[in-house]
């Protein structure tokens, strides 16, 4: 496995941005990432979204961005996994990189939950989770927050 660098990074801004899709957040990260890694072309585009296709209802978003990028002829790969899926994005593309698959890639970790009610988001991160044993309890995501955070604090001994 060969060394891997990230030689780029690229964010928007956190909020809500009703006049901007999931798409153009995605892109305007993703154009930061590749002007400050004075790069234009990748080899392959790793996007993990946790929420999109059951959010939004958007399935193959990686194409779709690749497509706005004018990235052709390259590989892409959509990745859901619940809370980690940019983290799993960025770790396919470090993977890539590492094994000599390709010489560049770009990551992009997208989500925008403003689009959608709290109860749908909360259902859709709720997904991520077992659900033969959690569905029948009626907890949401935050409430297994809580209960994990309390159980953080009396395991390691932490006040707050």
């Amino acid at each position: 496995m060969r060394r891997v660098a990230i030689i780029g990074v690229g964010c928007t801004k956190v909020g809500e941005f009703w006049d901007k899709s999931l798409r153009d957040l995605a892109v305007e990260a993703a154009w930061k990432a590749l002007d400050q890694a004075g790069v234009s072309k990748v080899e392959a585009l790793y996007v993990g979204s946790a929420l999109c296709q059951l959010v939004q209802g958007q399935g193959n978003l990686g194409a779709l961005i690749a497509d706005s990028l004018s990235l052709y002829g390259i590989e892409v790969l959509s990745i859901e996994a619940s809370d980690a899926s940019g983290a799993l994005a960025l770790h396919e593309a470090c993977m890539a990189v590492g094994s000599g698959e390709v010489k560049l890639a770009l990551a992009v970790g997208v989500d925008k939950p403003s689009d959608a009610s709290s109860a749908d988001v909360s259902k859709a991160l709720m997904a991520g989770v077992e659900q033969e044993y959690l569905a029948y309890t009626g907890v949401n995501v935050r409430g297994l927050a809580a209960l994990l955070h309390k159980l953080y604090r009396e395991r390691f001994k932490v006040s707050h």
